[in-house]
């Protein structure tokens, strides 16, 4: 509902996008606000209403990948793959160590059947997530004075926790 209403101030009213950029305390709410609707019309499958949704979230916070990625998510289930590019070069400019933008990259290619493309940047992601196990095996590791069977252990749950954040929030 409170999405609806800055929807409608926004759509009415453009000045208040600015003014809602430059608060943080509205920019947060306001964002928010969108990301919880569009997941809510994700979920009941109104995926064009979800999109308004997300769509806007990324215009109160353009430097916020989640709604970028729960954008991806949406097109990928309506096989867009020109939105899918998009995504991955928006990702890229916001962060260029982002793996999301590898892997969607990788379906972007698979789904127009370019494999040796798709492979590429699946490989690509692989990789980075190797790296990043091994630099919290080897930091977290240490800190905690895990031994050897714990320390992967613990790497795997940490990125899994993190990314489950990362997908909620």
């Amino acid at each position: 509902e409170s999405a609806v209403n800055y929807d409608t101030t926004y759509r009415d009213a453009p000045e208040w996008l600015d003014k809602t950029q430059k608060n943080e305390m509205y920019q947060y709410s306001a964002w928010n606000a969108f990301i919880k609707a569009g997941q809510k019309m994700e979920q009941n499958q109104e995926y064009r209403s979800a999109i308004t949704f997300f769509k806007r979230a990324t215009q109160v916070n353009p430097q916020n990948p989640q709604a970028y990625l729960q954008l991806s998510r949406i097109y990928t289930t309506l096989d867009s793959l020109i939105e899918i590019k998009k995504i991955a070069q928006t990702l890229f400019e916001l962060d260029p160590k982002n793996q999301q933008v590898n892997i969607l990259l990788g379906l972007f290619y698979f789904k127009k059947e370019d494999w040796d493309s798709s492979l590429t940047y699946y490989n690509k992601a692989s990789d980075a997530y190797k790296q990043e196990r091994e630099l919290i095996i080897n930091t977290i590791g240490k800190e905690l004075k895990l031994d050897s069977l714990q320390k992967p252990v613990i790497a795997g749950k940490l990125i899994e926790k993190r990314n489950q954040r990362d997908l909620a929030s």
